[in-house]
This record gives C-alpha cells, structure tokens and sequence, in this order.
C-alpha cells in the first residue's frame, strides 16, 4: 500500500493518495507498528516524504497537501529524512514547498530553547526569493526575522535557508566570538551567506 504513495502524481490523486495514508497509519497504530519508522524507511532508495515532494502535483503550490499529510505522519523526523526533504525541494527548485516545510513544526528547525523565547513552535521568518534575469543568473531574497535585535543581543544564532537556482543557500547571523580570517572584532554581530553541503557548484 505504501509503493501506492510514490507513484507519480499522474497515477492517483492528491486526496486518493492522502486517504490511503490514513487507512495506513490506522492500521498500524491497530498492530502497535510505528508508522513514523515506516515512512521514514526507504522505498526505492528515498524516503515517503521525498517522494511525496518529489512526485506531487506540478508544479508544486499550496496547500501542498501530501506533502504535509505525509510530513504529520512522519514526524518527529530523522535527520536523513529533512535531508532528503530538502535535496527533493531543491530537485525542484521549490522555495515555496521549502518555506513550507522549513515553517512546519514537525521540521523542528527551532530548539526548545529558541521556541521558549519566541513563543512558536516554528520559525516565523518571511522569505521571499525572486530569481533575476542576467548572463550570471542573480538572485534576490527579501526576509522579516521578528525580534531580530532581541535574538542578537541574547547571542542566539539566526539562521536562513533559501532555494534559488536549484541550490540551497543558508544566511546565517551570529556575534562574532573569537579571532578569525575575516578579522571580525569581538562581539560584532555578522551575516555569512553559504551553499549548504550537496547544492551543485556554480
């Protein structure tokens, strides 16, 4: 019944294929099997979050209905399992399946301790990409992070994850602590813009 799940958008709808996911998890929550530990299984190399971004509806919009069904179902998620989920909606070049996941509680981006001080259980952050025209292939992404100062003062890192030209890029802000190449004084609040590990080279 899982392998049904995968299957390429064109062969079962959205609502089909979410309703076999129910009928799923009842039943193993019937036999005590953890179905969480099933998604997160691989079926045909990848994992049932992968798939579910990788085979939905094209191209991906909101509401994004498998994915999150099969993301509630998952959770709480492995660290392989948000991998893969980002490596599908960068496959895609999805920043609006991405945000949505990254905005998702179950993808945990927040620790408790930055969920205590924000009040959410996931991140707040506004992103908006927009991928420019130009022989280098510019991008540009607008952000709003509530209680920036306050999270900077605190010396909490703040970090963003963006998709833009099938990469996936991280923004990440934090006080500088120590000596380091850059020659950052002691207590400066700086910003580093970085591909995250697997994103192809430009």
């Amino acid at each position: 019944m899982l392998r049904t799940l995968i299957q390429p958008y064109t062969e079962r709808s959205v609502a089909d294929r979410v309703s076999l996911l129910d009928v799923c998890a009842q039943l193993c929550a019937q036999h005590e099997i953890d179905f969480s530990l099933l998604l997160q299984g691989k079926f045909e190399n990848h994992t049932a979050l992968y798939w579910a971004i990788a085979n939905g509806p094209w191209p991906p919009k909101p509401p994004f209905e498998l994915a999150a069904a099969v993301l509630a179902h998952s959770a709480p998620l492995k660290p392989e399992t948000m991998k893969e989920a980002r490596r599908a909606c960068v496959s895609l070049r999805s920043q609006e399946l991405f945000h949505f996941l990254r905005m998702s509680p179950e993808f945990g981006t927040l620790s408790a301790e930055d969920q205590f001080l924000l009040g959410v259980s996931a991140p707040p952050e506004e992103i908006v990409v927009e991928e420019l025209e130009g022989p280098t292939h510019p991008f540009s992404f607008r952000f709003q992070i509530p209680q920036f100062h306050k999270r900077m003062m605190l010396g909490k890192p703040i970090t963003l994850e963006v998709v833009a030209r099938g990469r996936l890029w991280r923004l990440k802000y934090y006080t500088a602590n120590k000596p380091s190449h850059t020659h950052l004084t002691h207590g400066y609040w700086t910003g580093l813009l970085s591909m995250v590990e697997n994103s192809a080279m430009t």
